[in-house]
């Protein structure tokens, strides 16, 4: 007799994943730790459940969300990540730029687009440089040096984009 190995179908991921997706919602920080630790242990099948929260009022959902994905650091989280550099509060902002630091290389090229584009945004430059720092100390060369300096300069909105586009082409990133 052959043995069959246990395979979860997708509807059964399903009822695993939601109510944990519902625990995130607790007034109880323990509950939802718990469910994120959870979620994390799940890994990618959790992730398009994790974005749902994203856009969600209650900035504990988002934290926990970006919180989640970074943990994950599937490269698939990358755009929400970046979107979540525009977010209102602030530990949000940061767990995004900690999330595209796990991700590691795979947002390189998302994210200096994104600084081609919406380069007049303080708070993008500001998550931007987080990520860019911490890829430099693990890049080794100093390839990001100068958008780093562009991101500080006083001239940031208009200087940032023009390297960023110029670190995509060298890169050989398609914009």
């Amino acid at each position: 007799m052959k043995k069959q190995k246990s395979v979860l179908k997708k509807d059964d991921l399903y009822y695993r994943i939601h109510p944990l997706i519902l625990d995130l919602k607790s007034k109880n920080g323990v509950v939802r730790e718990k469910a994120r630790e959870k979620l994390v242990a799940i890994g990618s099948p959790a992730v398009s459940h994790l974005a749902e929260l994203i856009d969600q009022p209650a900035s504990i959902l988002r934290w926990e969300a970006v919180k989640a994905l970074g943990q994950i650091a599937d490269p698939v989280s990358v755009p929400l990540f970046i979107a979540a550099l525009y977010d209102k509060d602030e530990e949000v902002r940061w767990l995004a730029a900690e999330g595209l630091i796990a991700v590691g290389a795979h947002a390189i090229g998302p994210l200096l687009q994104e600084l081609v584009k919406k380069s007049k945004s303080v708070l993008l430059r500001k998550g931007a440089h987080h990520y860019f720092s911490e890829m430099r100390e693990l890049d080794g060369p100093p390839r990001f040096n100068d958008l780093l300096s562009a991101i500080e300069g006083e001239d940031a909105e208009l200087n940032a984009p023009i390297v960023a586009e110029k670190l995509l082409h060298e890169m050989n990133f398609k914009n």
